[in-house]
């Protein structure tokens, strides 16, 4: 922000000489009459006028609008834009949240048709991170697919868009700790390109999506406990209503 030097040079601070026009002797620059012979004089503004101070304050406070934080050091304008940077992400995370939702959907055919077998899903996938031995907290985004209380599976993606796919069944352990800080330890199957939780722990986890709050989840693969996925569900919509619509019938 460029300096702004001010001449303090108001009228009645700055005392000068000058020479009287009538009889030459000297007197006060700011006198109206000559001390000697009585003459008048005309005063020369030699300070500032009422618009000139105006204009000055007027300014001054464009210039620290324009940039209000140039007068403090680099690391107060660091402060500055990773504060608006937090900013707009929070409020990218609070849309994003608006947008998603529980929803229903249903299983397609072998001629991609849709079929009467209905599933509970997210309207967006659900965010997380995955860790291995070449990489740390990368990208992961979830989906569910919820058949009944007791047919709960997931499936991962990584970079967004590739799944997480395997060729051989392979086990994971589950952690799971519910909105009230309860947790389980669950297990779930690896097969092709998802991990399908058998009726008890399915049940597990349809009951914590009921109560709602926040779930966190943690997939460790058991064989490779370098393979690590984790993730939080808190999707403001209710569960438990898009399940009676789903299964037709009260929560059980």
């Amino acid at each position: 922000m460029p300096i702004l030097w001010v001449n303090l040079n108001f009228r009645g601070i700055k005392m000068a000489l000058a020479k009287c026009v009538e009889c030459g002797n000297d007197i006060s620059s700011s006198a109206k009459t000559c001390p000697h012979c009585g003459i008048k004089h005309v005063q020369e503004n030699t300070g500032w006028s009422f618009f000139d101070w105006v204009g000055t304050i007027i300014f001054i406070i464009a210039m620290y609008a324009w940039d209000p934080f140039s007068m403090f050091s680099s690391d107060t304008n660091n402060w500055r834009q990773e504060s608006i940077g937090t900013l707009l992400q929070e409020n990218t995370d609070k849309i994003s949240e608006n947008k998603q939702f529980w929803t229903t959907s249903y299983y397609l055919d072998e001629f991609g048709e849709p079929t009467s077998l209905g599933y509970i899903t997210t309207s967006l996938p659900i965010n997380g991170t995955y860790s291995n031995t070449a990489t740390q907290n990368s990208e992961l985004k979830i989906n569910f697919l919820i058949s009944n209380s007791s047919e709960v599976s997931i499936m991962l993606y990584k970079y967004s868009n590739n799944p997480v796919k395997t060729s051989v069944a392979t086990k994971y352990k589950v952690l799971m700790q519910d909105n009230i800080g309860n947790r389980f330890t669950l297990t779930a199957i690896h097969n092709l390109d998802r991990f399908v939780f058998d009726a008890i722990d399915s049940k597990r986890i349809h009951d914590s999506l009921i109560k709602g709050g926040n779930i966190k989840f943690k997939i460790i693969e058991i064989d490779s406990p370098t393979t690590e996925y984790n993730f939080k569900v808190n999707i403001a919509s209710s569960y438990d209503n898009i399940y009676k619509k789903l299964t037709n019938k009260e929560i059980r």
